[in-house]
């Protein structure tokens, strides 16, 4: 994952770097991007999309792909946040393939009524 990124205010974008080490897979819509407290433990909502998906792409064994991801800060949602601090960012690709851990420690919003995190689509 590309740790420099776009600020804005209260946010930053940055690209995910996907590769896949196995298999060839076909890639449509969104990845599943989520905080976790621990793997399968979610907290919060998972992000949502902004974007048009392309048409379905094969990503076979090897290749990378991107994703934007824009990420808000919890902190400029007050209480009914439920600030958490987490140590986990899962990404999953849409299709229910494996999910990916990546120790990034953050702080999201316990109430899954607030979306911190934005993804686009796969780049085709």
């Amino acid at each position: 994952m590309d740790t420099g990124g776009s600020a804005d205010a209260g946010g930053v974008s940055r690209q995910l770097t996907i590769s896949n080490p196995g298999a060839d897979c076909t890639l449509s819509g969104f990845p599943v991007i989520t905080y976790q407290s621990a793997p399968g433990r979610i907290v919060g909502a998972p992000a949502g999309h902004f974007g048009e998906p392309g048409p379905a792409t094969v990503l076979e064994s090897g290749q990378m792909t991107t994703v934007a991801l824009r990420e808000q800060q919890a902190g400029k949602y007050g209480p009914e946040c439920r600030p958490t601090d987490v140590p986990l960012l899962a990404v999953a690709l849409a299709d229910g393939g494996a999910t990916a851990y990546l120790d990034r420690p953050a702080t999201a919003c316990a109430s899954t009524a607030i979306e911190l995190l934005q993804t686009g689509p796969y780049d085709s």
